[in-house]
């Protein structure tokens, strides 16, 4: 893919930036709006995971899943966990801060 943007990373500001003309920008929004798909849809197609934050969802009670923790200290780990329905059951003493659903085996195993 040909990138209008960069990410911004000048310790200044943050998000993106681009040296492109106002007018190709907005003829490229365009076409990528008309293909009515969202970025999560188009993570979901290449096979980037969907990261979900637990305040905003969860999986269904006792769906294993991927979890991203962190501990006390701040150290991040990615651990196999699953919602009980009150708790995250992770095998770790840490809190899960994203989480997201465990790829599927290769040919349908």
């Amino acid at each position: 893919m040909n990138r209008l943007t960069s990410r911004r990373v000048n310790g200044i500001k943050t998000g993106y930036w681009s040296p492109a003309k106002k007018e190709d920008l907005v003829q490229r929004l365009g076409e990528y709006e008309d293909t009515g798909m969202e970025p999560d849809d188009v993570r979901e197609i290449i096979g980037v995971p969907v990261w979900f934050m637990p305040e905003e969802q969860l999986p269904p009670k006792g769906e294993r899943v991927i979890c991203l923790t962190q501990t006390k200290k701040g150290f991040f780990n990615h651990v196999i966990g699953y919602w009980d329905g009150e708790r995250w059951v992770s095998g770790m003493n840490s809190n899960v801060i994203r989480w997201t659903w465990l790829p599927q085996a290769p040919g349908g195993i």
